[in-house]
């Protein structure tokens, strides 16, 4: 008797959570926690793995399981060169050699319009699409009194998938993986990063 209650409320989320399909929504609207691996380019600039970023994210239902969107968010890369290191410069038409300890960072501010399929499991429901737009990029290196910084527009895609986790009719986990790749640049490094995403999404 103790056993067969538990197991029997098992049953009943699981059946509850497995009745959830993808047809029944009309929007998705999610925020989440993003952390970021930098890649190519990125890592030779900064190869330290980002803990700092957020994810918005907005899925519109135009057929039974394919959505049209809205994407962004915010990752901040950084580094230091945990001792003195010199870097030659141009500062008002001069070359100038500094020495002392870099920092580096990375201001990244993705946008991109999605599409997505989603597939509708026993108890989940699984997503995969892509997105194209850009990134903003705010590049900066700091020594000493100096700084140097750059800033530009980078035209970028974005394909992503992942897994939407049921918790009531409304609400339900998401856990996504994105890889965002710029392919312009002028004097910022061209942004590549795998980003991974942990948030909760509202249904409607």
């Amino acid at each position: 008797m103790k056993n067969t209650i538990p197991i029997s409320l098992m049953a009943l989320l699981l059946s509850v959570s497995g009745s959830i399909k993808a047809q029944e929504y009309d929007q998705f609207f999610t925020l989440g926690y993003n952390t970021s691996l930098p890649l190519s380019e990125t890592s030779d600039y900064i190869d330290e793995f980002s803990w700092r970023g957020i994810n918005l994210d907005v899925k519109y239902f135009v057929k039974r399981n394919i959505t049209l969107g809205v994407n962004g968010g915010w990752n901040v890369f950084h580094s230091n060169s945990g001792g003195v290191v010199s870097e030659s410069v141009t500062v008002n038409d001069q070359m100038l050699t500094l020495s002392a300890k870099q920092y580096r960072y990375i201001n990244a501010l993705p946008i991109y319009f999605t599409g997505s399929y989603i597939a509708d499991l026993e108890s989940v429901m699984l997503y995969a699409g892509t997105g194209i737009g850009g990134q903003y990029v705010a590049q900066r290196i700091q020594m000493g009194q100096y700084i140097i910084e750059y800033d530009e527009f980078q035209f970028a895609v974005s394909p992503h998938a992942g897994v939407y986790i049921p918790l009531n009719y409304y609400m339900m986990v998401n856990v996504g993986v994105q890889y965002n790749q710029s392919f312009t640049s002028s004097d910022a490094v061209q942004l590549s990063n795998l980003a991974f995403n942990v948030g909760l999404t509202w249904g409607k």
